[in-house]
C-alpha cells in the first residue's frame, strides 16, 4: 500500500476514535439477547460479541435483529458479567453472510 495511503487511513481511523466517548475493548466471548427489554423465560439466542466499550457493544449473529425495540445482553466471560439493555444503532451483513451489529447501552428507568 503506499504510503500516502497508509497516512490517510490512519487519518480517517483517528477520526473515527475521535469521535467515541470511550475506549473499545476487542473481545471475544459468546452471549445471550433477548429481543425484549429484560430476559423472559426463554432462552436468548447465542450471539459472538467482538468489542466492548463503556457506551455499547458490538456482536455478531445468525438472524437480522429489530432496531426499532430494546433488547437485552448477558455475556459471561471468566470474570467479566454483564447484563444490560442495548439500543441497536447499526447493522450490516458480511461476506460471510453473519450479521455484524453495533448496540448501545441503555440506562434501566430505575437509574
Amino acid at each position: 500500500m503506499p504510503a500516502t495511503l497508509e497516512k490517510q487511513g490512519a487519518r480517517a481511523m483517528a477520526a473515527v476514535d475521535s469521535r467515541r466517548r470511550s475506549r473499545r475493548d476487542i473481545l471475544q466471548a459468546p452471549a445471550s439477547l433477548w429481543e425484549s427489554p429484560r430476559p423472559d423465560s426463554t432462552s436468548g439466542r447465542y450471539v459472538w460479541v467482538y468489542n466492548l466499550s463503556l457506551g455499547g457493544v458490538g456482536f455478531r449473529t445468525q438472524r437480522p435483529v429489530d432496531p426499532t425495540v430494546l433488547h437485552y445482553l448477558r455475556l459471561t466471560a471468566g470474570p467479566l458479567r454483564l447484563e444490560a439493555r442495548l439500543r441497536i444503532v447499526w447493522s450490516r451483513r458480511r461476506d460471510d453472510s453473519t450479521i455484524e451489529v453495533g448496540a448501545a447501552f441503555v440506562k434501566d428507568d430505575a437509574d
